[in-house]
């Protein structure tokens, strides 16, 4: 397990207030983080430090690449967002916007690139052993709300239970998984899911993602010599709302 931190810059609101950042970092250092805190500053050590400079291409090169590179080898591997409501979890996993962005858009967050990179490694792989090899990448994503599982590319199924089975192990039961053939269907497919996602305005974001979603990736691959290999790539963003105190929450996202 790795953890990296990624420092936002100012937001429009907290410009208009003339705030001033109390995190500091240094590019000689990419391991350390600091809080102005009085009466002394104080520093925080991580697996990777990045400051609010640092490109969405670069996130990918740290996070994204390698991660999927491990699963290509025969790894399961997960990449978790967690953060405090408008911190950039949307932006650093997804992007300015799906609708609107495409290939060269350096606004690009980590899942689609991630999808551009498996699918033109696995058409490498193809490419380069003809027959003698064969993959399968299948989709599934869901959303937890208020403690309910909801299939987010089905959601019209809802109150999805997690089971427990030898062969399978812990796997939801009802998800629908649907197999994908080039990163342009996958992201075509996140963005049915984001659709249908439960989000609310803050004082932080208009567009606060209210819920946890997950969406996970099962790739397949089937060689000659080594037989059938199966790992699951999950991409989590995990949501936080601040104190109460300093949202104005929707109807619906009080119950919450």
């Amino acid at each position: 397990i790795k953890v990296m931190v990624r420092v936002r810059p100012l937001n429009s609101r907290e410009k208009a207030e003339d705030a001033k950042s109390c995190v500091l970092t240094d590019s000689g250092n990419p391991y350390t983080i600091t809080l102005d805190a009085k009466p002394t500053p104080k520093s925080f050590n991580f697996d990777y430090v990045v400051s609010e400079q640092v490109t969405q291409e670069q996130i990918f090169d740290i996070v994204g690449r390698p991660l999927t590179r491990t699963c290509l080898d025969g790894y399961n591997g997960c990449i978790f967002a967690y953060g405090q409501t408008g911190a950039g979890k949307t932006f650093t996993m997804q992007g300015r916007g799906l609708e609107q962005e495409g290939r060269e858009s350096t606004l690009r967050g980590l899942q689609p690139r991630v999808f551009d990179f498996l699918f033109a490694q696995t058409a490498f792989a193809q490419e380069t052993e003809g027959t003698n090899v064969e993959f399968l990448i299948k989709c599934s994503y869901l959303e937890i709300y208020n403690e309910t599982i909801m299939d987010l590319l089905n959601p019209s199924v809802n109150n999805l239970q997690i089971r427990e089975d030898m062969k399978k192990g812990i796997y939801i039961e009802g998800l629908a998984e649907e197999a994908t053939g080039s990163s342009e269907e996958t992201i075509e497919l996140l963005k049915r899911g984001v659709r249908n996602r439960h989000i609310g305005s803050t004082n932080m974001n208009a567009e606060s993602s209210r819920s946890h979603s997950v969406l996970m990736m099962t790739i397949e691959s089937k060689r000659m010599l080594n037989g059938m290999l199966s790992v699951k790539l999950s991409l989590i963003h995990i949501s936080e709302p601040t104190r109460l105190l300093s949202i104005s929450y929707a109807v619906f996202c009080l119950k919450k």
